[in-house]
């Protein structure tokens, strides 16, 4: 067998097994969950709950006169606030998926580690997008 042929499994089997360490970990500490999630998804959701609820507000105390025509810059602030609003309820969505419905067994915790795992880069994604709303909106809120 060649270098980069063996390089190749080597690589294969380290990746498996990182994926296999991982998968387990989670189902465990999903298992000894008190709830049947794991306390990042838990932070998460309230995390998402608490934007969402903000971005819901503020809107509603900034621009109560609706005779007045918004500035450009109240105008922003709307619609990240909507913006806001729709990535959180779209990232509590995908959490509140994460949970485990009745008692956590281990072939449930199992199950629902691997969705996790598989659901991660979607979570992420919404995740970085949601920051990136809440630095723009601390950005017009200096302004």
């Amino acid at each position: 067998m060649d270098p980069a042929t063996a390089l190749g499994i080597a690589s294969s089997i380290v990746q498996l097994v990182s994926f296999t360490g991982d998968l387990i970990s989670k189902g465990n500490k999903i298992y000894k969950s008190a709830d049947g999630t794991l306390l990042e998804n838990l932070e998460l959701e309230t995390i998402a709950a608490s934007l969402q609820e903000l971005s819901s507000e503020l809107p509603l105390a900034l621009f109560n006169d609706s005779k007045r025509k918004l500035s450009k810059t109240e105008k922003q602030m709307q619609d990240l606030c909507q913006g806001c609003k729709t990535l959180s309820t779209q990232l509590l969505d995908a959490v509140k998926k994460l949970k485990i419905s009745g008692s956590p067994t281990r072939w449930n915790s199992f199950r629902q580690a691997l969705l996790i795992v598989w659901e991660e880069p979607k979570i992420t994604a919404l995740e970085t997008r949601l920051e990136r709303y809440r630095r723009q909106l601390d950005t017009v809120l200096l302004i």
